[in-house]
């Protein structure tokens, strides 16, 4: 599975079982059950970055700063390259109210895959929500030769 750290096939079902449950809590609004859950998730599989993301993204949702950059950490550690982390290091920065450090961490998030789209479109709307339509627009044109 993408993501995976190398954990057997036993850690890794069972982190799996773990992120299926939070999902159904999460779906039915039950968000510390869903914490409980990502969280034995995350223990099964250490190295899984989509875990921790997702983790570090509830976190935040409920209000766990501290939690949620500790697992950013963790999966930058773990996978340095991947867009998505850097896009919820972006996230989380602006939960902080520290737009010029999530700016940054988004465009890190794009230079670390060259072919992602997902940062582009995270700068494109943070461009234009702050009222800056020339760098969304570039961005914008960036997503377009990204997609090709």
């Amino acid at each position: 599975m993408p993501g995976c750290g190398g954990a057997n096939r036993y850690g890794e079902s069972a982190a799996y079982e773990h992120k299926i449950r939070a999902d159904v809590f999460g779906d039915r609004g039950d968000k510390e059950a869903a914490l409980a859950e990502l969280k034995l998730s995350v223990e099964a599989d250490p190295k899984d970055f989509l875990l921790r993301t997702e983790y570090a993204t509830l976190l935040m949702e409920t209000g766990d700063i501290e939690g949620a950059q500790k697992q950013i950490f963790e999966a930058l550690n773990n996978e340095p390259s991947a867009p998505l982390i850097w896009i919820t290091q972006a996230n989380l920065y602006i939960k902080q109210g520290a737009t010029k450090k999530a700016e940054v961490a988004a465009i890190k998030g794009m230079q670390v895959d060259p072919n992602d789209v997902e940062a582009p479109i995270w700068l494109a709307d943070f461009y234009k929500n702050n009222g800056d339509t020339m760098r969304s627009k570039q961005m914008q044109q960036v997503i377009v030769e990204r997609s090709r």
